[in-house]
C-alpha cells in the first residue's frame, strides 16, 4: 500500500474516527508502520497532528502537466516492433499481449493529444507497426479507436507464428554477418603478418638479391658444392624443349615455323599456377628456358638467351628479349654456379672446360666448339630492351 493510501481512504470521517482508525491502514511491519509507532504522544494527539507528521515524511511529489504537444510528439514516437511481438507483460497485476499494452498506451496518447475523435497521425502510427500486425488490419479508419481496436484483436497465433519466424530470420542474418565480421578480422590479419607459402622463398630471394641484381641487400659468400648439386638438380627438374612447333611459345617472324600454344607456355603457366602470381624467382624456384635459347650457365647472354654479345651487336640483331623471370632465373644459377677464371693447360677457361655450346638446328640439337668460350665478363652482356613475354 502505498504511503499516502491511508490518508485518501479516510475520506470525509470524523477526526476522532481517523485517529483511532489510522494504524489499521497500515501495513504491518512496514516503513508507514513502523514511522506511526515511532510517533511521539504529541504527534498522535490529534488528526491535525498525525497528518502534519505523515506529510513531512512523505511529501505529496508535484508531478508535471503534460502539454497537448507532448502528447503528439510522444504519439509520433511510440513503436511496436518486431522483437516485442508475442510477449505478455504485467499490468496492474495481470498479464496483457505486448501489441494489446501499446494499443492501451496510444490510447492515451491519442486523448492527451486531442486527436482520439478522428485520423490525425493514424497513418504514421499504422506505418510504424510491424508487418505482422499490419497484414492483418485495414488501411484506413474512421478514428483512433477503431484503429487501436483492429489492432487489439489481430489473432494472436498468427503474431505468434509471425514472431517466430521473424526471430529465426534475425538468428541467420547474426550468423551470416557474424561469418563476414570473422572474415573481416582473418583478411586483416593476413595482410598484416601474410602467411604465403613463398614466405621462404621470399627470404631467401632478401638474402641472395644484393649479390645477384646489385641492389641492397645481404652479400652472398662462396657457394657450397653441396648448394651447386642442389640447383643442378632442380635445373635438371625443367626440360628445356626443343625450338619446334609443339616446344615454341608462339608463332612469331623469325621463330619456329606453323607454331601455336605449345609446351613451354604451359611450364610458364604451371610456375605461375605453382608459385603465384608476381611471385619472385629464387634458386628454389626452376624457370622454364625458351626453346631455342643456350642452356644454364653456359656463356649466354641473360637477356635474350643466345650467345654473349657485345652493346653494339645487341643493338644491330635486336634478339627476342626473354621473359623477367627467366632472366632472373639465368642471373641465379650464374651467381651459384660460377667459379673464378683459373690458367691452366690450354690458356684461359673455367676451370673445367672452355667451350661454346653452338645451335646448329632449330630442333634443340647442340655442339660443343672448344676453345671458343665468351669472356666471363658481366660488361659483355646484352642489355637491350624489346617486348617480354
Amino acid at each position: 500500500m502505498a504511503p499516502a493510501t491511508p490518508l485518501r481512504e479516510m475520506g470525509d470521517k470524523k477526526d476522532d474516527f481517523k485517529v483511532k482508525q489510522f494504524k489499521n491502514y497500515l501495513l504491518s511491519g512496514g516503513e508507514a508502520d513502523l514511522w506511526y509507532k515511532a510517533l511521539t504522544v504529541a504527534e498522535r494527539a490529534g488528526w491535525n497532528q498525525t497528518e502534519a507528521a505523515f506529510e513531512m515524511k512523505w511529501p505529496e511529489t508535484l508531478v508535471m502537466q503534460k502539454a497537448q504537444t507532448d502528447y503528439e510528439l510522444e504519439l509520433g514516437e511510440t513503436k511496436l516492433e518486431e522483437k516485442e511481438l508475442g510477449r505478455k507483460e504485467t499490468v496492474l497485476g495481470r498479464e496483457v499481449w505486448t501489441h494489446v499494452i501499446w494499443a492501451d498506451k496510444m490510447q492515451k496518447l491519442a486523448v492527451g493529444a486531442k486527436v482520439s475523435t478522428g485520423t490525425t497521425y493514424i497513418v504514421h502510427a499504422r506505418r510504424g507497426l510491424p508487418n505482422i500486425i499490419k497484414e492483418k488490419i485495414p488501411s484506413t479508419f474512421k478514428n483512433w479507436a477503431e484503429f487501436l481496436t483492429a489492432v487489439r484483436e489481430v489473432d494472436i497465433e498468427h503474431i505468434r507464428d509471425g514472431a517466430e519466424k521473424w526471430k529465426r530470420e534475425q538468428e541467420k542474418q547474426k550468423a551470416v554477418e557474424d561469418r563476414i565480421a570473422q572474415l573481416t578480422v582473418e583478411v586483416q590479419r593476413q595482410r598484416q603478418t601474410p602467411a604465403s607459402p613463398t614466405a621462404g622463398i621470399r627470404q631467401q630471394m632478401t638474402n641472395t638479391r644484393g649479390n645477384l641484381f646489385g641492389g641492397a641487400g645481404t652479400t652472398r659468400g662462396p657457394s657450397t658444392e653441396t648448394q651447386k648439386a642442389a640447383l643442378r638438380e632442380r635445373i635438371k627438374t625443367i626440360v628445356q624443349h626443343p625450338n619446334t612447333p609443339q616446344g615454341c611459345l608462339v608463332l612469331e617472324s623469325g621463330f619456329g615455323s606453323d607454331c601455336q600454344i605449345g609446351l613451354h607456355q604451359k611450364q610458364q603457366q604451371a610456375w605461375v599456377s605453382k608459385y603465384g602470381m608476381g611471385a619472385l624467382v629464387t634458386e628454389l624456384t626452376p624457370y622454364p628456358l625458351r626453346p631455342g635459347t643456350l642452356p644454364i650457365n653456359s656463356g649466354e647472354c641473360w637477356k635474350c638467351g643466345v650467345e654473349r654479345h657485345h652493346m653494339s651487336d645487341y643493338v644491330a640483331v635486336r634478339p627476342r628479349i626473354l621473359h623477367s623471370n627467366e632472366v632472373a632465373w639465368r642471373r641465379i644459377c650464374k651467381g651459384i654456379l660460377w667459379e673464378p677464371m683459373v690458367y691452366g693447360q690450354g690458356g684461359q677457361g673455367r676451370g673445367t672446360a672452355n667451350i661454346r655450346l653452338v645451335q646448329i638446328d632449330d630442333y634443340g640439337t647442340w655442339e660443343e666448339i672448344p676453345g671458343m668460350g665468351c669472356a666471363d665478363d658481366d660488361n659483355g652482356q646484352g642489355n637491350g630492351q624489346g617486348p617480354s613475354e
